[in-house]
């Protein structure tokens, strides 16, 4: 912090100190989740106080990589194994093409001091843990990895948005919280998903947590065909009815 203080001479910066662990076991969420939420609401606030149109941040492949193990790992929906997009609302990852050696070497050239978070060196942390151990394994096998990552969340994040468009299509003619769930059958089980988390989107703002056998559960239930059968699903209940 000290760092990117004198960095930018003191001018437009902005410090916040929370209390993460206490903040994680008061909402009983991981510390890395939390972490990241407490600092995307400072964010928030500061865009909003300065009437900012984006937030950037400095996201890089390598960082897409490990989300992709992460989410993979965790049973991760289609838009979780996308990875990270460039743009997601008033959220711009200008950095996300370039590999963290490519941006390593750019400072070099230029003469452009950095330093390295202490943290990000502590494997307890699952993203460390996979940055530290997982990956330089898996670049044994493919020394490309974070490139050829970077190409299949672009193949995925486009066959994504299509699924998108077409689920958000068929919502809008369904009445608000109810679904025809004759028409839902028919649909391909693929796109029953998409409908499901779009729809959970729509209600509660993000999917956050919602994993892909969560899903299945529901699906289970609704295509059975059987009637008066309820299903948690993240912060809603399911109801499905004939």
């Amino acid at each position: 912090a000290e760092f990117v203080k004198q960095f930018f001479n003191e001018k437009k910066f902005y410090l916040k100190t929370v209390d993460i662990k206490k903040l994680a076991k008061k909402s009983q969420k991981g510390l890395e989740e939390t972490g990241r939420s407490a600092r995307y609401k400072f964010f928030d606030q500061l865009a909003k106080k300065y009437k900012a149109k984006y937030i950037l941040t400095a996201h890089h492949a390598d960082d897409n990589l490990e989300t992709v193990i992460l989410n993979f790992v965790r049973g991760a929906s289609l838009s979780g194994l996308s990875g990270m997009q460039e743009k997601e609302d008033n959220l711009l990852r200008p950095l996300l093409s370039f590999s963290k050696n490519q941006i390593i070497n750019y400072l070099k050239f230029k003469k452009i001091q950095y330093l390295t978070d202490e943290t990000n060196l502590d494997t307890t942390y699952k993203r460390n843990f996979i940055r530290h151990e997982i990956i330089p394994k898996l670049k044994k096998i493919n020394p490309s990895i974070t490139e050829t990552t970077a190409r299949n969340s672009q193949n995925l994040r486009q066959i994504n948005a299509h699924l998108k468009q077409t689920a958000q299509k068929w919502l809008k003619l369904q009445k608000p919280a109810k679904l025809d769930a004759r028409s839902f059958r028919q649909k391909p089980e693929v796109l029953q998903k998409i409908i499901l988390l779009e729809a959970y989107k729509n209600r509660t703002k993000n999917t956050t947590n919602i994993e892909s056998k969560h899903l299945d559960e529901v699906l289970k239930i609704i295509n059975q065909n059987i009637g008066n059968k309820k299903k948690r699903l993240g912060k809603l209940t399911i109801f499905v009815k004939n």
